[in-house]
């Protein structure tokens, strides 16, 4: 049971993740992978630095 959990923690991150490298390329996010970064984020499992690009890329002008 703690590996299954375990296992949806790295998926979750690793979908906050991918969208975190969408956001760096220029593109939209969607609602679901906002979400999923927020939720890492709220949990502090993307650390200290993958906060900062995101909190960086969405106070960067033209970003949407």
């Amino acid at each position: 049971m703690d590996d299954k959990k375990t296992f949806q923690e790295r998926i979750d991150q690793q979908d906050a993740l991918n969208a975190i490298r969408k956001k760096l390329v220029g593109k939209t996010l969607n609602y679901k992978e906002i979400y999923s970064i927020m939720d890492q984020i709220a949990k502090q499992r993307l650390g200290k630095v993958l906060t900062t690009y995101f909190a960086a890329l969405l106070l960067n002008k033209g970003n949407d």
